[in-house]
């Protein structure tokens, strides 16, 4: 008897009309769903311990042309959930706290702060709990469910995907769906309907969803998440590449 592919999620907010697809349309029977933060996709794509995976574009190597699915996590403008969070104002920030779930916005957080801001200060890795520390000059980098949660919080809240968007004038994909061991034509094809159900029912997800208020998650899956990968957002991923590769240049450099 044949295996049921292991498929990974980022278990976020922001897909929710994805999972709401592939379990509505009961699609979801025929694979092995796992759910994880954003470096466990990734980490698992990596190591091969699933078939597909909604990989977080920093962890790739190169820009992936042959895209199966025409649907990832994006945003154009404000993406709300990937933010910069702060006490006092960008130039008086001294030190940021780096989000241990996804190297993407780590990536995308030192590109801005270099080539948009113009500004240097010092990067620490974070782990578990360290949104405590983020007082005084210490900004941090915090993603996911946690900064639509911690954002009213903070005075100084930088949206990287509207500052993405300022800089380059182009929108952001912060993940896509990538496969180890390609499936057959027809799994491909009924897979991505699910998601395209998911994307037609958003209504009844945020029905099943008591998380955050109906009018907020209009809002967040109508304006500041964006599934369908057209080509600006192809070309946002291609300068993203770009920037990453001249980033991990130049840190290679100053270590060497």
């Amino acid at each position: 008897m044949m295996s049921v592919p292991k498929v990974a999620i980022v278990n976020y907010l922001n897909t929710l009309p994805f999972l709401h697809g592939l379990r509505s349309s009961g699609f979801v029977h025929e694979m092995e769903l796992i759910e994880v933060m954003p470096s466990l996709c990734a980490r698992y794509f990596t190591e091969q311990k699933v078939d597909i995976s909604l990989v977080p574009v920093g962890a790739l190597t190169s820009f992936p042309d042959a895209l199966f699915s025409p649907y990832g996590i994006a945003c154009d403008g404000p993406v709300a959930s990937v933010c910069l969070l702060s006490e006092v104002p960008l130039h008086q920030v001294n030190k940021v706290l780096l989000d241990y779930q996804s190297r993407t916005s780590v990536l995308l957080v030192r590109i801005l702060l270099e080539k948009y801001w113009k500004l240097f200060p010092r990067f620490q890795a974070a782990g578990e709990g360290f949104e405590n520390a983020i007082h005084g000059n210490t900004a941090g980098l915090v993603i996911g469910d946690r900064a639509l949660l911690m954002s009213p919080r903070y005075p100084y809240v930088f949206d990287l995907g509207q500052a993405w968007k300022d800089y380059t004038g182009l929108p952001f994909v912060f993940a896509v769906w990538m496969y180890n061991r390609l499936p057959n034509p027809d799994f491909i094809r009924r897979f991505n309907k699910a998601l395209q159900f998911g994307l037609d029912h958003i209504d009844a997800a945020i029905h099943n969803n008591s998380s955050y208020d109906a009018p907020f998650l209009k809002q967040y899956f109508n304006r500041n998440i964006q599934y369908l990968l057209e080509p600006e957002y192809l070309k946002g991923m291609r300068l993203f590449f770009h920037e990453k590769q001249s980033l991990e240049a130049s840190l290679t450099s100053t270590l060497g």
